[in-house]
C-alpha cells in the first residue's frame, strides 16, 4: 500500500438523492486528496453482477468506509439488501483481520443506534454536522493516508514529589503545637538543627538566612516562641536558644 494510493471502498444506502449526492461528493474529495476511491455511481457498470461487484470491493480494498445512517443501521442489523450483503462479507473479512483498522464507520445521521452493531466496538467519525466537515475529513484523510491526526507529546521525566507522609505529619504537629504557621517553621528549623547537633543557638540573622520570610515576619515568630516559652533570647550572646519546655514540645508533637 506504501507504493500506491490506498484504495477506499465506500458502503452506504441509497436514502436518497441528496444522501447519494453527498457520498459522492465525498468520495469525489477524497480522490482529488490521492485517495483512490471505490464508489457505486461510477464504478459499478449496468449488467454487472451487484453482489459480486461489492464481494470483490470489499475483499480487495484496503480500507472499507460504511457511511451510517438511520437506514444503513437497520438494513444492517436486518441483513436486508445491499447493505445486509455487504455485513456478511465485512464480518467476515473483520474475523480474518480483527486488528487492521480496514473498517471506518462514519456517522452521517444519528440515530437510537449511531452504527450497525457489528461494528459497534470500532472507532468512529462524525460526519452528521456540515460545519465541521473539514476538520472531521482531515482526521478521515489521514487516517486513510496514515499520517497522524495529533502528535503525541514526547515522554518527560517524572516529577519529585515531597514526602506526603512528611508533610501530612508536620500539619499535624504543626496544629498540636497551636503556633502560627511561621513560628512553627521556625520552632522546626531550630529543632532540626539542634537535634542533628549542626546548631545549639542561632542568631537573628542565621534565622532570617533560612527562610524567604521579612524581618518583621521573623521577629514576630521568634516573639511568639518566646511567649509561649519554647525558645529564649540570650542577651550576653545576643542569640536565640531553645529551652527545656521547646524540647519537650517537640517530642510531643513528633517533630523528633
Amino acid at each position: 500500500m506504501a507504493d500506491r494510493p490506498p484504495r477506499v471502498f465506500i458502503s452506504y444506502s441509497h436514502d436518497s438523492d441528496e444522501h447519494k449526492t453527498w457520498v459522492r461528493q465525498l468520495a469525489t474529495q477524497l480522490r482529488y486528496k490521492g485517495v483512490d476511491a471505490v464508489l457505486d455511481q461510477w464504478d459499478l457498470k449496468p449488467g454487472k453482477d451487484v453482489s459480486l461487484f461489492m464481494e470483490e470491493q470489499l475483499s480487495e480494498c484496503d480500507y472499507a468506509i460504511l457511511v451510517c445512517t438511520k437506514r444503513y443501521v437497520e438494513k444492517a442489523n436486518k441483513g436486508t439488501g445491499g447493505v445486509g450483503y455487504e455485513r456478511m462479507i465485512i464480518s467476515a473479512e473483520m474475523v480474518k483481520d480483527m486488528d487492521a483498522g480496514k473498517f471506518i464507520p462514519i456517522i452521517r445521521e444519528a440515530g437510537e443506534n449511531n452504527v450497525p452493531r457489528f461494528i459497534e466496538s470500532k472507532r468512529n467519525l462524525d460526519f452528521t454536522n456540515d460545519e465541521y466537515f473539514e476538520s472531521v475529513f482531515d482526521d478521515l484523510l489521514r487516517t486513510l493516508l496514515g499520517a497522524e491526526i495529533s502528535s503525541k507529546p514526547p515522554l518527560g521525566q517524572p516529577p519529585e514529589f515531597d514526602n506526603q507522609a512528611g508533610d501530612a505529619s508536620r500539619t499535624v504537629a504543626r496544629s498540636n503545637s497551636d503556633l502560627s504557621i511561621e513560628a512553627f517553621q521556625v520552632f522546626e528549623f531550630m529543632i532540626v538543627q539542634y537535634d542533628e547537633g549542626d546548631a545549639e543557638d542561632w542568631d537573628f540573622d542565621s534565622v532570617i538566612s533560612a527562610f524567604n520570610f521579612g524581618r518583621i515576619t521573623v521577629e514576630a515568630a521568634l516573639e511568639e516562641l518566646g511567649a509561649n516559652g519554647y525558645a529564649s533570647f540570650d542577651e550576653y550572646n545576643d542569640c536565640f536558644e531553645l529551652t527545656h519546655l521547646g524540647k519537650t514540645l517537640a517530642k510531643q508533637i513528633g517533630l523528633v
